[in-house]
């Protein structure tokens, strides 16, 4: 059997079957194949309605009829981790297209598309149930789907970041640059963190900072980690005003640095004492909701804080009493004590009470022309004279802001009888010819002159340690600089970054030049000031 034979045997033919001279028969049997219902790849014609045979964007059946209530569509068999951006290019055509959103981790490719109307929607389904898209021709699915409050959390490309260490303060880009602000009080409300938001200062019970980094990018320091994460799981990837949001945790240090920069001319810095072995973070925490600008520790177990002035007048008037710390000492906040800033701290008490009456003076609010204050032992206490101070107190309870500050010699004189006369700095002029101590006060005289001695000391220069691993020690940090003398205050270890104090400024720069990128416990850190 010769191999045309064979050929046309498989065909069905038989082999007594005279298809001509030369086989010319053979072509009509091919052609009479062609007409059974199969195509081959060369075929022109591209409006056959043959399956299998359609080119991209073309319907292979009549859509489904759709009797549609509502404005949302589920959009199926998408490619793999479709984004937002890429079906929002399939409906380039489609009129009345407001939102659209894909899961997390879109494996299975899905999406899902808000319109403005039901029937937008309809129309919008009818055209990409069951159409080929793409060069890959795959079939995809449309149908209606019914929205539920929040559970349509829009993601794109941007994933949970791998292995990152939460912290208080996200980073969020590709905010709309014309009001960055208003949009994170959107967010913020969609989730549920907005109780108690104070329109004027942009600020939210628990968010403690919002600062602006640049045109499209913006930090926001949460007061708790917790919501810090709730923030960055639901906003991570969400489609948002036509751009797609990147929330990322970066570290508290960078929030603390920006708003230390940002200080206003309003700042005022009282002053806490009695504060031995307690770490900034306490001292920040007896602050809260109040947010402290900065927390310098001083090593006589005594402290500077500032803050802006109507949350200065807040937390001495809440602390009047002075509170409790883990060491079992009472802690206590004093006004600024020299005559500038205490007139300041006085105009701010009066306006609490809308000019009808002024804040009822404190015990401890002095404001005689010193430096600042040491709180004596508790024993030394006993000599406070409380007749003056309650005669005092009923006095000032009705004087005006004016009345107030020429009482000054009158405040000096229940200062220097409760605490003792103090040594002024160099740059403020001397009050102890004004003011004479009382006999039963000089048992501080050595306490005082210490912390005259120590106000004069030299100011260190403050070194941040970013991206530590969480089980950072105070050990490991003097490792790290063990050719360096840490002065100053002690360690401040906080959670993926720590603070250190160098003698000088060339100590800090060669500390950044050469620690900079060094590894701590396994990990890279950065260095700087």
């Amino acid at each position: 059997m010769t191999s045309t034979e064979n050929m046309m045997a498989k065909m069905g033919h038989e082999q007594e079957e005279n298809l001509g001279e030369n086989a010319e028969g053979i072509m009509d049997a091919i052609q009479d194949a062609g007409n059974t219902g199969l195509t081959g790849l060369s075929s022109d014609d591209t409006t056959s309605n043959v399956p299998g045979q359609v080119n991209a964007w073309t319907v292979n059946r009549e859509p489904a009829t759709h009797d549609f209530k509502s404005q949302f569509i589920e959009i199926g068999l998408l490619p793999h981790n479709s984004e937002p951006k890429f079906v929002r290019g399939l409906f380039a055509y489609e009129e009345g297209v407001e939102d659209v959103y894909t899961p997390t981790n879109n494996g299975g490719g899905k999406a899902w598309v808000t319109f403005g109307t039901t029937e937008q929607a309809a129309v919008a389904a009818q055209n990409f149930d069951d159409h080929y898209i793409g060069f890959d021709s795959l079939l995809i699915s449309a149908e209606e789907f019914e929205k539920i409050d929040f559970d349509l959390i829009s993601y794109s490309d941007f994933r949970n970041q791998p292995k990152a260490e939460p912290t208080c303060t996200v980073k969020i880009t590709n905010l709309p640059p014309s009001a960055p602000i208003k949009n994170i009080v959107q967010m913020i409300k969609a989730i549920g963190l907005d109780e108690k938001f104070d329109a004027e200062k942009n600020r939210v019970d628990n968010v403690e900072g919002v600062e602006i980094i640049s045109s499209e990018g913006v930090l926001v320091h949460f007061a708790r980690e917790h919501d810090a994460g709730l923030f960055q799981d639901c906003y991570n990837g969400l489609y948002w005003q036509n751009d797609t949001l990147r929330v990322e945790f970066r570290p508290d240090s960078e929030m603390e640095e920006l708003v230390q920069m940002a200080v206003s001319k309003d700042s005022m810095e009282p002053f806490v004492g009695n504060i031995r072995n307690l770490t900034a973070a306490e001292v920040r925490g007896a602050g809260l909701p109040n947010t402290m600008v900065d927390v310098q520790l001083n090593a006589g177990g005594f402290a500077f804080v500032s803050l802006d002035a109507a949350a200065a007048v807040k937390l001495v008037d809440k602390y009047e009493d002075g509170f409790s710390t883990r060491t079992n000492h009472k802690t206590y906040f004093t006004p600024p004590q020299d005559r500038e800033a205490a007139d300041a701290f006085e105009a701010v008490e009066a306006k609490f009470d809308d000019g009808k009456q002024t804040v009822p003076p404190r015990g401890k609010a002095a404001t005689a022309s010193h430096p600042l204050t040491i709180h004596p032992p508790s024993k030394s206490r006993a000599f406070v004279p409380q007749d003056l101070a309650q005669e005092w107190g009923m006095k000032m309870r009705n004087f005006t802001p004016v009345q107030k500050q020429q009482e000054h010699p009158t405040i000096r004189k229940l200062h220097v009888a409760r605490w003792g006369n103090v040594a002024p700095r160099p740059e403020v002029q001397n009050v102890a010819a004004l003011t004479t101590p009382r006999p039963d006060a000089q048992n501080v005289a050595p306490l005082i002159t210490r912390t005259a001695t120590m106000s004069l000391a030299p100011q260190f220069v403050r070194v941040t340690i970013n991206n530590l691993p969480l089980a950072t020690g105070t050990q490991d940090i003097r490792n790290f600089f063990t050719d360096f003398t840490l002065c100053g205050a002690e360690l401040e270890i906080k959670r993926g970054y720590a603070y250190v104090w160098l003698e000088s400024e060339t100590e800090a720069k060669r500390a950044v030049e050469t620690l900079d990128k060094g590894v701590v416990r396994g990990q890279i850190v950065t260095v700087k000031l």
